[in-house]
């Protein structure tokens, strides 16, 4: 579990700041793997939904994907869903609402960081907004994006995490809330260049290591970033950022790592997804009903931050039907040939597989790029 320090801002995890001791060891190297959306369609739900304990269970969507987290140091995801606590309330699209045990099996699978500012955040009002980040932050996830209320907005606009010796700020924007109002007495980050800046400034008052960003933004099933994202990771590397990771548009888009200098006159690399497509979902169009786990580590040197051991591993949901209804698994490509009973899955869904893979190298190799 990493800490919250007690620096600028005061963390509601006050009980855990804390200030490494100087001339303690620490390691040189910080591993982070980020993952895109994790959506509950209604199909999802209620093939979650077990007779026996009328209770969701969704343990069995993630139980496959345990080796390709556990060698990581920070997991991110985002959360796109609510959490609004009421049976009658669990829906899919167009106003998502999830159980609880959904983000409990995301929090057991090994993810420790969500966004939640994305345009479904306000599908359940205000309550569900409220509630969403009160159970994940008893669940013991770090969630930024949202806020319950211009106190906890003032409390954790800004806030400076630690992990591994590494310090740095996670910061989260959406591009809309789908139309529906938000509220004076809650809070959501929308992408505006203005509120970015500041944000990025106040961030850098508190000399991190590094500064991340994720947006939620882009055209939905666009396979290559748009002017406007393009134009926006640009401003975001120019006002002091050093990593974007992006989201909303449920399919892949290309990476890059590049040397950007800054408007500080700092030049260094600095690395964006433009898209990390989905990640759980029920969708089945083109290039939606899979996605990746995007890994790289930040090296401390002499000379500054190095990004380096930038990877990828393509993961697809199969729909096992094998038991009369749907159940989701996760399905890495590393197991497509030894897969044993988790599930046994058909020849058509090995073959899906072994498409978005490919389809997904062949859109990295074409349209990704690495600066040396």
């Amino acid at each position: 579990m990493f800490r919250f320090f007690c620096i600028f801002v005061i963390s509601f995890f006050l009980s855990e700041c804390s200030i490494p001791e100087k001339g303690t060891g620490v390691n040189k190297k910080l591993r982070i793997t980020a993952v895109g959306d994790i959506m509950a369609h209604s199909t999802q739900i209620d093939t979650a939904y077990d007779k026996s304990c009328k209770c969701y269970k969704f343990d069995e969507v993630f139980v496959n994907i345990s080796d390709q987290l556990k060698d990581s140091d920070l997991r991110i995801a985002n959360f796109e869903t609510t959490l609004p606590g009421l049976d009658k309330e669990y829906t899919g699209y167009p106003l998502f609402g999830a159980p609880d045990s959904l983000a409990e099996a995301v929090k057991k699978a090994g993810f420790d960081i969500v966004t939640t500012s994305n345009n479904h955040c306000m599908d359940k009002g205000k309550k569900g907004l409220r509630r969403t980040i009160d159970r994940l932050a008893e669940l013991g996830f770090h969630q930024t994006g949202t806020f319950k209320d211009k106190s906890d907005y003032e409390t954790r606009r800004i806030q400076l995490l630690e992990k591994n010796g590494f310090t740095f700020v996670l910061l989260a924007y959406t591009y809309s809330t789908n139309g529906i109002a938000i509220p004076a007495d809650v809070h959501v980050n929308l992408i505006d260049k203005d509120l970015i800046s500041e944000d990025i400034s106040l961030a850098k008052d508190l000399n991190p290591d590094f500064i991340m960003v994720y947006y939620h933004f882009g055209l939905e099933y666009q396979r290559l970033p748009s002017d406007e994202q393009r134009d926006l990771v640009q401003f975001t590397f120019h006002e002091g950022a050093d990593i974007v990771l992006g989201g909303h548009p449920h399919v892949l888009q290309p990476y890059e790592k590049k040397w950007y200098r800054d408007k500080y006159g700092i030049l260094k690399e600095r690395l964006v997804i433009y898209s990390l497509g989905n990640f759980i979902s029920s969708q089945r169009y083109p290039y939606t009903y899979g996605g990746i786990f995007f890994s790289f580590s930040l090296e401390k040197k002499e000379i500054g931050i190095q990004i380096s051991e930038i990877d990828y591993e393509t993961v697809t949901v199969y729909r096992d039907i094998g038991k009369g209804i749907y159940q989701f698994y996760l399905i890495p490509y590393t197991f497509s040939h030894d897969l044993g009973n988790k599930p046994r899955m058909t020849e058509e869904g090995k073959k899906a597989m072994m498409n978005f893979h490919e389809e997904t190298r062949i859109l990295f190799n074409k349209y990704s790029y690495i600066q040396d």
